[in-house]
């Protein structure tokens, strides 16, 4: 009987959702798309239209980023996604990440952010952030590391060799930020670069370093949103 059914299977060639190996059938993970959003261009909290293939049916299971900034997502089906553009998004491209499969689609054009129009001739005073004594900044980052809206600083620190996370905890026009995680290197970071590594929806960091010449991949592991956690996941060697 096991024979006959194999036989029969190996002349039917494949099986439904997948590709027969052997009598098993395995099924293929299908990268969502993203062929065009609508409006192109709007204020914070814009509804956009994200139209593409293979996106979650079930909203809170789509990860969406203008950039580095997470966008609350509305509405969804396989082809379509409603969201809402977040507060800190600037000129970026959007990237979908479908949760179920952890694979991610980019958009192939940036969403333009656009202002109230008039003349820009006021800032507010600046919040200076204390960063320790002997510290030395060499770059900075920005991004929502917590998921919770809001868009969290990153600097390297070659003073003491550290990187920086600095949750945003500002409240309506008050900026604040407090220190909520310090990584250390072996040599002296210098640029920060943030996204979605592993398709998990959350924002992890690579820090490229001088002097050792070594890129630091953090692997953001925070618990729920609000709270940071990072391990380092890979060394790369970049002088062999």
């Amino acid at each position: 009987m096991k024979e006959r059914l194999l036989y029969f299977l190996s002349k039917i060639g494949f099986c439904v959702g997948g590709v027969l190996f052997i009598g098993v059938c395995a099924f293929a993970q299908v990268t969502p798309t993203i062929s065009s959003f609508s409006p192109g261009s709007g204020s914070i909290s814009t509804s956009v239209t994200i139209t593409g293939s293979n996106f979650n049916a079930t909203a809170n299971l789509n990860a969406v980023f203008f950039g580095a900034t997470q966008a609350t997502v509305t509405g969804a089906t396989s082809t379509s996604l409603t969201v809402t553009v977040p507060y800190g998004a600037n000129y970026q491209y959007i990237s979908v990440t479908n949760l179920g499969t952890n694979l991610t689609a980019y958009s192939a054009r940036p969403f333009v952010v656009t202002y109230a129009t008039g003349v820009l001739n006021d800032f507010a005073p600046a919040n200076n952030i204390i960063v320790g004594t002997g510290a030395s900044i060499l770059s900075a980052s920005i991004g929502d590391m917590d998921k919770d809206g809001l868009t969290d600083l990153i600097i390297s620190d070659s003073g003491v060799n550290l990187v920086k996370v600095y949750r945003n905890t500002s409240v309506g026009n008050n900026l604040s930020f407090s220190l909520s995680a310090s990584l250390s290197t072996a040599s002296v970071p210098r640029n920060i670069a943030v996204g979605d590594l592993n398709g998990d929806g959350y924002l992890d960091m690579v820090v490229g370093t001088s002097g050792a010449s070594n890129i630091y991949v953090y692997r953001n592991k925070i618990a729920s949103v609000g709270s940071l956690s990072f391990t380092t996941s890979l060394t790369l060697a970049t002088n062999s």
